[in-house]
């Protein structure tokens, strides 16, 4: 026995050198943490609620369970403060996530990149299994759990590894809380429940289901290892050294026991020396509470007495109390309790001639009387005593109890009172008398027959009105003093024991005989109840209301006839909103009063208001003065009128409109004129289609002019080169020379070619409004290509003997665009040159040139012919215009240019000057791809 206790003592030391030595070797360096911690800024630590026995909260609702002794050993010492923050899990890991809490125990498969680290111990081991009812099973795979039908804890490391499993597995399981889910399992509405071995047992324990047939099963799951997640690196790092210390001291170990192992902790010997130390302390323990104990009782004595004090305290301070002091040597009162007397106190006389005269005498003889001891030591008087003055008295109703006291010889000494201030008692009862009074006076002359009933049934009072209605002269009378209100016929079924809810009929007593019609009563009988809440009256009610009856029938037909009507001016006044909101009428009122104009589409509020002042600027200038408010323009329009009015702006319109004004002019009862009101009818897209259609018949009988213009220019045009190749055709035949017939054939092919440049500028004409200029971009290089155009240009130039000049600023430029399109552009510009210019030459070119933040080619054909009068510039580029009816052409070359243009969302345009020459020009927008 010896040697063990001696063993027990020399390990106690061991583990004291142990700690004291992990303590001196535990890092100290908290200024290199990531924060400070102190004890304003804790280290959060948060964590599930329910995860028996890692952690949860126990029965008092504090952290309990192995990580959490773990981390609270940890960090006491580190001596870093600490706070434990438990929630439910999915809640926990968001809090982790956001920033909100520093550490957390959990599974590292979601934190192992940075911002986080973890500890390289692991702090605990988490086994995962399925319960089931009644079914077992070695080791169940993932897809057996997902067809059976699982149930998981929301957002537990189970979830996580299904769904790195599969995806789809998610979306086929169900989350539930522990509880729920076991309850689930033993009802057979869940198949599995997966969580950690350790927490399922805790909970089956916890739940009393150890002898349900709940089973645990093995399933394809690795174990959940436990680590300490964070963000401080240093942090990790101590609590990493501090728990491998822990380790290997064997305290892990012990505190895994206590939670997961219970039995495997063994109580501890104690030697017998040790029984006696134990006795002898629990002597000391005994002889030291039965000393408390005694205290005890003397302080709850002292206490008891304290608290019977604040009692009559608190008593005295309920309602308006006092006590007073009346020594009888010197005849003086003072206060005890309240403040009653004055300060000072107050002589017997002095308090004897502030009670009214009429109680004054019995007061002074009842005391005289107590004080000589002829009756008892008790007295009990009432009275008013006067708190005033005397010119402005106060009176109080008081009530008091005198008690005398003696001295050792039976004389006495003192006398004693405890005196209660009833005068708001006194008032209250005044008022309650009034109001008695009051109700009596109505229940008396009240309209409504009434009648009060006792408990039992039986009539006690009834006014005026009641025994109207009751008819009841002397057998009458009689016969409601004999009749109980419960055996009424018409309350017979009315009246439940169980029950004291008012009831509410409505009777036809029989035909009155002088007025011929029944009487409609309507009973009310309501159940009074006293202080206890038992019914201790009845008081009936009684209304005869035939009249209202009648009344009430009346407006209810009254109210038929008025929401019939309503509805129908409710369906009119929707035809009517109907009919304004779709067309071009409006309803109109002038109030002279206010000077102000009201536009509405229904009849109940206006839509648009106006100031009359402002309506009549926007009437013509010559209108104003005529229309101005004045004695002549009010009687202006005496009966109906109509009026057309031009505005240069209204409610409905901000440009110029046309209002067509119909109206009558309103007055008063007192013939007073109050306004106008009518319709309006806004013509102006009347108006508006009016001249659209005037000028479409313009454009129609101009179009008809053009049309035979044209045709007769078009007969003209081909008569001309047809009628020189039928000609020079015929005259081959008579050529005498070669260089002769060479001469016709060379006539002959240039006006085939104007014949078939007359043609395509129709063909081209006739397509450009049935369809849009079409236009094929391609990529180029516009040099080499205005390279060729210009060396085809030169040669119809030289055939006219004129000089041919041309602007090429680039070798190379790649560029997306349609070149057939534009050497088109060019062919007209320099067809048009050519017939306008007799000497002189003609110049052509390109540049790139940006617009609007767009680049572009610019190009032109500049000549130095007979020029474009101004106001001719702008119509060359209409169709069929010809400046020159002598000049061979169509007039639509120079439309088709435009069009060209605008399709390819470019620009064109003319300058020139009589006799000075012409410059064509148009400006594409392109995409340069490549210059030089």
């Amino acid at each position: 026995m010896k040697v063990s206790f001696l063993r027990h003592i020399m390990t106690l030391i061991a583990a004291l050198l142990t700690v004291s030595t992990a303590w001196g070797d535990a890092p100290r360096q908290k200024t290199q943490y990531q924060r400070r911690y102190d004890a304003a800024h804790p280290v959060i630590i948060v964590g599930d609620w329910d995860k028996p026995p890692y952690e949860f909260q126990d029965d008092t609702g504090r952290p309990a369970g192995t990580n959490v002794e773990i981390m609270t050993e940890i960090l006491d010492q580190l001596d870093i403060p600490y706070k434990f923050v438990l929630k439910e899990w999915a809640n926990a890991l968001k809090t982790f996530e956001r920033g909100d809490a520093d550490l957390i125990l959990a599974n590292v498969g979601r934190y192992r990149k940075p911002p986080f680290c973890y500890t390289r111990n692991i702090i605990n081991y988490n086994r995962i299994v399925a319960v089931t009812c009644g079914t077992t099973s070695s080791n169940i795979s993932l897809k057996e759990l997902v067809e059976a039908g699982t149930v998981l804890k929301p957002a537990d490391y189970t979830a996580h590894y299904f769904l790195e499993e599969d995806s789809s597995y998610l979306s086929r399981l169900e989350f539930q809380s522990p509880k729920t889910a076991l309850m689930g399992v033993l009802a057979h509405d869940f198949k599995y429940y997966v969580w950690g071995e350790e927490p399922l047992k805790w909970k089956i324990r916890q739940l009393n289901m150890d002898k349900s047939g709940l089973i645990l099963n093995d399933v394809g799951i690795p174990v959940s290892e436990i680590h300490v997640i964070g963000r401080d690196t240093k942090l990790i790092a101590d609590i990493d050294y501090i728990y491998s210390q822990l380790k290997q001291r064997g305290r892990v170990a012990l505190i895994n026991d206590k939670w997961l192992h219970p039995e495997r902790i063994r109580k501890k010997t104690i030697p017998m020396w040790g029984y006696l130390m134990i006795g002898a302390v629990m002597f000391a323990l005994m002889c030291y509470m039965g000393t408390r104990i005694a205290r005890g009782r003397v302080r709850a004595k002292s206490q008891r007495n304290s608290e019977l004090d604040a009692m009559m305290t608190r008593a005295l301070q309920m309602g308006y109390h006092y006590v007073l002091h009346y020594d009888l040597a010197s005849r003086i009162l003072v206060n005890q309790y309240g403040s009653l007397l004055p300060d000072e106190g107050m002589s017997w006389f002095d308090f004897s001639q502030r009670l009214h005269p009429a109680e004054r005498n019995n007061w002074v003889r009842r005391l005289e009387q107590l004080r000589d001891g002829s009756i008892d030591k008790h007295v009990e008087l009432s009275g008013r005593w006067n708190a005033g003055t005397k010119d402005k008295p106060i009176w109080k109703h008081l009530r008091g109890h005198f008690a005398v006291e003696q001295d050792a010889y039976g004389q006495p000494v003192n006398i004693y009172a405890t005196i209660v201030d009833k005068t708001h008692n006194v008032g209250l009862i005044h008022e309650a008398n009034k109001m008695e009074w009051k109700f009596l006076q109505f229940f008396q002359f009240s309209k409504v027959a009434m009648a009060v009933y006792n408990q039992n049934g039986w009539i006690e009072n009834s006014n005026e009105e009641m025994k109207r209605i009751c008819k009841a002269d002397a057998k009458n009378a009689r016969l409601l003093q004999k009749t109980s209100l419960f055996d009424m016929p018409m309350f017979a079924d009315a009246f439940n024991e169980s029950r004291h809810d008012p009831i509410f009929l409505c009777h036809l007593a029989p035909a009155d005989s002088d007025q011929g019609r029944e009487a409609c009563v309507e009973y009310n009988v309501v159940p009074l109840f006293d202080y206890f809440g038992r019914v201790s009256n009845y008081l009936l009610m009684a209304y005869d209301i035939k009249a209202q009856s009648d009344t009430y029938h009346h407006l209810i037909m009254c109210q038929h006839e008025c929401d019939t009507l309503q509805r129908y001016i409710d369906y009119n006044e929707k035809r009517l909103k109907f009919m304004l909101n779709h067309s071009d009428w409006t309803m109109w009122e002038l109030d002279l009063r206010n000077k102000m104009i009201y536009y509405s589409h229904t009849l109940k509020h206006a839509d648009y208001v106006i100031e009359f002042e402002k309506y009549l600027r926007q009437l013509p200038p010559e209108l104003y003065d005529e229309y101005k408010i004045s004695d002549e323009s009010i009687g202006l329009f005496q009966g109906p009128f109509h009026v057309k009015r031009q505005l240069n702006s209204s409610a409905f319109s901000k440009g110029p409109c046309a209002h067509d004004i119909y109206g009558r002019l309103r007055k008063g009862d007192d013939g007073s004129t109050l306004g106008y009101s009518g319709m309006l009818h806004d013509v102006t897209r009347l108006e508006n289609i009016k001249k659209e259609v005037v000028e479409i018949s313009e454009k129609t009988k101009n179009s008809a002019q053009q049309k035979s213009v044209f045709l007769a220019q078009m007969t003209h045009e081909l008569r001309t080169p047809l009628n020189s190749i039928v000609g020079f055709s015929d005259m081959l035949k008579y050529a005498e020379s070669a260089g002769e017939r060479e001469r016709f054939i060379h006539i002959i092919r240039t006006h085939c070619d104007i014949l078939v440049r007359l043609i395509n500028g129709i063909l081209e004409a006739s397509t450009i409004n049935d369809n849009p200029m079409d236009v094929k971009p391609a990529e180029v290089d516009f040099a080499e290509e205005f390279e060729y155009l210009c060396q085809s240009i030169e040669i119809r130039v030289q055939r006219h003997h004129l000089r041919f000049v041309t602007s090429k600023p680039l070798k190379k430029l790649r560029v997306s665009i349609d070149i057939g399109r534009v050497r088109q552009i060019f062919s007209n510009f320099v067809s048009n040159a050519l017939k306008y210019t007799k000497k002189g030459s003609i110049w052509v070119g390109y540049r790139l040139e940006k617009r609007n933040g767009q680049m572009g080619i610019y190009a032109f054909c500049e000549d130095t012919g007979a020029g474009i009068p101004r106001d001719k510039q702008t119509a060359v580029f209409d169709r069929f215009v010809k400046l020159n009816e002598f000049v061979q052409g169509t007039g639509l070359g120079l439309s088709i240019c435009k069009s060209i243009v605008t399709a390819c969302h470019g620009d064109i345009g003319v300058e020139s000057e009589v006799n000075n020459g012409s410059k064509f020009w148009f400006w594409i927008p392109v995409e340069v791809i490549e210059k030089e």
